[in-house]
């Protein structure tokens, strides 16, 4: 090979080597799902700010229009928590343990809400 091919490899190896760590790094400093406790209260305290939460999907409180999720509430064992969608859920959503990524805010009525963006359906341990 070239004295300038080899530079480019070697330069692009490091390149990759150096994503890979910045990748996993990230994925490791990545902040914990909250709990719906937890979320309420810092909606309030910090609202319009992304969060994930982790909770049970409340049975009976999905509001399905056309087939699309408009809303419903996840719970801790403690607090509820409503949650805005509008969107397709996953085919195996339901009364489950869910993990749900969105923006914490506050309705018109000053209480908590998340407006989620995707949900994740299943184990926890899987998170």
């Amino acid at each position: 090979m070239r004295r300038r091919t080899k530079f480019f490899v070697a330069l692009l190896l490091i390149a990759a080597s150096l994503a890979l760590v910045l990748w996993n790094a990230s994925a490791a400093t990545a902040p914990p799902a909250l709990t719906v406790t937890d979320a309420k209260y810092r909606a309030i305290e910090h609202p319009q700010t992304d969060a994930t939460v982790r909770g049970n999907v409340v049975e009976g409180s999905i509001v399905e229009v056309d087939g699309r999720v408009v809303s419903f509430q996840v719970e801790d064992g403690r607090e509820r928590l409503p949650v805005t969608y509008n969107a397709t859920p996953p085919d195996n959503f339901g009364a489950k343990q869910v993990v749900v990524r969105g923006t914490l805010a506050v309705d018109d009525h000053g209480l908590p809400v998340l407006q989620a963006q995707t949900i994740q359906v299943g184990c926890a341990s899987k998170y």
